[in-house]
Formats: C-alpha cells, sequence, structure tokens
C-alpha cells in the first residue's frame, strides 16, 4: 500500500472565511503518482473545518446567515440545543463516527463563536451513519441528505455543553 502526506497551512484574517482547497489537494494527488485508492483531506485544529459541499453561489453566504440566525434566536430564548453530525454510509463506521462528531463540533464551535452566551448550552453528538435518510451508499450526491448536520432543541439544566457519542 503506497501512502503520500503534505500538509497545507492557511492564515485567515477575518473572524469566519472559506478556502476552496480543491486544487491543492488536486495537485498533492498528481504529486504522490497514486492512481487508485482515497485521498483523506483533514483539519488539524478545532478551529478549521473542511467542507464537502459545492461552493454554489451564494451558499456559503446563506450558512453564515443561517448560523448567525439560529445562534441570535437561541440565545434570545435561552435555549439549549442539540447538534447532531450524520454521514453517509461509506467509509468504516468508527471514521464515519469521529467525521460525524467533528461536523457536529464544527457547528457548534461556530455558533458559540457568534453568540458567547451560548456556551455551556450546546451539545454536539455525533451519529455516524446510523440515522441515514437517502442511504444509497454510492458517496455521491445522491447521498448528500446522509452527510448533514441537525438541530435539536435539548432540555437545558444539568448539561454543562460538550460533546457526546
Amino acid at each position: 500500500m503506497k501512502f503520500y502526506t503534505e500538509y497545507l497551512t492557511f492564515n485567515t484574517k477575518k473572524h469566519r472565511e472559506y478556502i476552496n482547497i480543491t486544487p491543492q489537494v488536486e495537485t498533492a494527488l498528481r504529486k504522490s503518482g497514486i492512481q487508485d485508492g482515497m485521498i483523506l483531506v483533514s483539519a488539524m485544529h478545532i478551529t478549521a473545518g473542511v467542507w464537502v459541499n459545492d461552493a454554489e453561489d451564494g451558499l456559503l453566504a446563506d450558512i453564515d446567515a443561517w448560523l448567525e440566525k439560529l445562534a441570535e434566536r437561541t440565545s434570545a430564548k435561552q435555549g439549549c440545543l442539540e447538534v447532531v453530525g450524520h454521514t453517509s454510509a461509506t467509509g468504516l463506521p468508527a471514521i464515519n463516527d469521529r467525521l460525524s462528531g467533528l461536523r457536529a463540533d464544527y457547528i457548534k464551535d461556530r455558533l458559540e463563536d457568534e453568540q458567547k452566551s451560548l456556551r455551556g448550552r450546546l451539545i454536539a453528538t455525533g451519529k455516524g451513519s446510523r440515522e441515514m435518510l437517502v442511504g444509497t451508499g454510492k458517496d455521491d450526491p445522491s447521498d448528500a441528505l446522509d452527510r448533514r448536520v441537525e438541530f435539536k432543541v435539548a432540555p437545558c439544566g444539568g448539561s454543562s455543553g460538550g460533546r457526546s457519542t
């Protein structure tokens, strides 16, 4: 089995930035000489995130607006939320569990950055591929709904926020 590792470093200037790294990943793949297998892209720090969605016009602006509004309303109502990450069935269950948890953690962190008063009132949960909506396992756009984050109203009190699996 052949392996290739390349590290990419990004320095951002704003509170929240989106960087399309597809060209850098394609370049690394070409440099590796690997013709068959899989490529793993991993964010090494908790302040980083990996988006697998297509960068459609307006999508990133919409995501920012949704997160801001969700944080604002949850804070105003003194509510608590469970942020639940999901994956498609492609890949090993342990990796899917970790990925879904990281997906939920990322959104939880963004909400807490947006509204500091939400700290301790959000919990991130990873469900892996146990609650799929589509479940084709093709790892193509037909599985996009399985790779998602859900928000559930959670009871406040007794929970210090954090992460569960």
